[in-house]
């Protein structure tokens, strides 16, 4: 009877551990986009600020708003800018949509980290963008938050020896939706 418990404890534990190490995220860089450079993505955007999205001609500090497009709208992406005040994303003829007001869609963990950094920023200082993956690298995951999300961790690196302080978690699923989940202190 005893060994038949301990046996059966041992298997317990190692199938615990078995399964905690199946589904343990591994943590990967994701590109971030440097300031004032245009880079070609092609996407279809969807307006879903609270009333739309402000519509410019040009992107820059010279930039003349246009019009409001109306909530729920789409718009083929041809490439984005990130200026000191937002990104802009291209809809051509030199006409640029706010970044903040739009939802494109994430089909990698690239996109899901343009995503977090459109919609939340990077105004409190110097951050690192990373993904969360399974063990078998795969990005896009099930689980806690429903399935297909991505997560997101924006790590605040403002310590003399640049050690994470603080992490934010982001979930993202695949239609651009982007949620903060909190952060994490270290």
């Amino acid at each position: 009877m005893r060994v038949k418990r301990l046996l059966l404890t041992v298997l317990s534990g190692l199938a615990l551990g078995i399964g905690y190490l199946a589904v343990t995220p591994n943590t990967a860089q994701a590109e971030v986009a440097t300031q004032d450079t245009y880079y070609a993505y092609s996407t279809v955007a969807t307006a879903d600020g609270t009333w739309g999205a402000n519509l410019f001609n040009g992107n820059d500090q010279n930039k003349v708003f246009q019009r409001v497009l109306p909530r729920g709208s789409q718009w083929q992406v041809f490439g984005f800018t990130k200026r000191a005040d937002a990104f802009y994303f291209d809809v051509g003829n030199n006409q640029w949509i706010q970044g903040n007001q739009v939802r494109v869609p994430a089909n990698s963990a690239a996109d899901a980290g343009l995503d977090v950094a459109i919609k939340f920023g990077d105004t409190y200082g110097p951050y690192v963008f990373g993904y969360m993956a399974d063990q078998s690298g795969n990005a896009l995951l099930s689980g806690k938050w429903g399935s297909n999300y991505y997560i997101i961790r924006r790590n605040y690196q403002e310590h003399a020896y640049n050690n994470p302080v603080a992490i934010t978690n982001y979930i993202v699923y695949q239609n651009g939706d982007t949620f903060d989940v909190g952060w994490n202190f270290y």
